[in-house]
């Protein structure tokens, strides 16, 4: 089961109603750039954790682009941008 249905979100709903308050802080902070969850976390009041657990579910409902990136020392790392322009 998916973190969107775990939210009770499916093609049915409109995933809009059921964004909460950190939700729609990610994708008010990512939605002029690309951004690592980490400076999600620093651009905010969230927790690292909660930023993750609501990357994944933005992501699952399509609202939000992930690209990965190699870091120099053959790391991944990966950036996530809003694909939501505004919020009502």
């Amino acid at each position: 089961m998916g973190l969107a249905s775990q939210f009770g979100l499916d093609q049915s709903n409109s995933v809009q109603n059921y964004l909460d308050p950190y939700c729609v802080q990610i994708l008010n902070i990512t939605r002029e750039n690309f951004k690592s969850a980490t400076e999600i976390s620093a651009n905010s009041s969230l927790s690292l954790t909660t930023v993750y657990r609501r990357i994944h579910l933005l992501q699952e409902c399509g609202l939000l682009e992930v690209i990965g990136k190699i870091r120099s020392d053959g790391r991944k790392f990966f950036l996530y941008k809003s694909k939501v322009r505004e919020l009502s």
